[in-house]
């Protein structure tokens, strides 16, 4: 949504001197967190604009810091500037960033005409930094309730006709709808987990049992898929995504294939370690990997597994937490394949 804003803005000012930057902050990227980061990014696009840089005066700095760079934009940019800038994701940073983003932010009200458009999480530790901005409108996310409704007996009607779940008592189908309705505060990826995690249970009674211990949270969501996720490729598990999160674009089948079929170090090449259906492993992944049939490739389900699995968020007792990896070690291995 915010990213039509940024091109409906920059139309919208096409015939004028105003400036529009944007920031969106990403999950799969740490350092687009970080408050230098964001607003470097922003001065960056202010200067951008600018056709004369030459008489700036520039801290003698390898690197600046946005003390640095707030003055060195007030040398550039005039103060009767009209300045949009718009910021996606600000919940995503740390405390102490946010409130340094928060106080950048609000000096650019202060010198420049500047309207700023952020989105962030409706919770308490955020909301209580946006009062920094001056003459702040929270719009609240419009209730999406009738789309969840519609999109969950959808989807439990596509399982249950594909015979993906199956229940005994078919009335069994409307506790399962006021379940999800009432747990998931408009959020469609969580229902849409929730609905694989129902998939897999064997009774009504498992199904019963499921939605009386609905996991509240991702991280709880993505612990109880892996753990019932128990299937003979879990062995490549670790691999999986390992390839997926080091890879700069999403991997295809193809070359998932043989790279779970090399054996680091062994340069001796044998066919007959060809894994010869590359989908049994995936699934040992649950639904956290998704593959897009069109293209054959292969990605994480949503951004938030790719921080979970980085950041090792699993309960001690949880028989995947030898998944908890590091960039490092997802780097180290698909080297490793390469030299190989």
């Amino acid at each position: 949504m915010l990213a039509n804003m940024v091109d409906n803005l920059t139309i919208h000012v096409e015939d004028t001197n105003a400036i529009v930057v944007y920031f969106f902050c990403r999950y799969d990227i740490s350092r687009s967190f970080e408050e230098r980061t964001v607003i470097g990014a922003l001065g960056r696009q202010i200067l951008r604009t600018i056709p004369d840089l030459s008489g700036l005066t520039v801290a003698d700095k390898t690197h600046l810091s946005s003390d640095d760079v707030i003055p060195l934009l007030k040398q550039a940019a005039p103060s009767s500037s009209r300045i949009y800038i718009v910021l996606d994701g600000l919940d995503l940073c740390a405390r102490p960033d946010r409130d340094q983003i928060s106080t950048a932010l609000n000096t650019f009200q202060q010198v420049w005409k500047a309207s700023i458009c952020i989105s962030y999480r409706s919770e308490p530790d955020v909301t209580t930094d946006i009062p920094q901005l001056l003459n702040t409108i929270n719009v609240p996310q419009p209730d999406n309730k009738p789309d969840i409704e519609a999109f969950i007996e959808a989807e439990l009607d596509r399982y249950i006709n594909s015979g993906v779940l199956v229940l005994g008592n078919p009335g069994l189908k409307h506790e399962i709808q006021d379940a999800l309705i009432k747990g998931s505060h408009g959020k469609f990826l969580w229902v849409t987990l929730q609905i694989y995690s129902v998939c897999s249970t064997m009774t009504d009674e498992e199904v019963r049992e499921a939605l009386e211990n609905l996991p509240q949270d991702l991280t709880q969501i993505y612990n109880q898929i892996l753990e019932r996720t128990l299937l003979p490729g879990q062995a490549y598990r670790a691999n999986i995504f390992k390839f997926v999160l080091v890879a700069k674009r999403p991997t295809t089948i193809h070359e998932m294939r043989e790279a779970l079929s090399v054996t680091p170090g062994d340069t001796d090449w044998n066919p007959s370690k060809l894994l010869n259906d590359v989908y049994q492993p995936l699934k040992a992944c649950g639904c956290l990997i998704v593959v897009d049939e069109e293209e054959l490739t292969i990605q994480t389900v949503h951004p938030s597994v790719d921080m979970f699995i980085l950041t090792g968020e699993f309960e001690a007792h949880n028989p995947s937490r030898y998944l908890a990896i590091s960039m490092n070690d997802a780097h180290t291995l698909m080297l490793s394949i390469f030299i190989t």
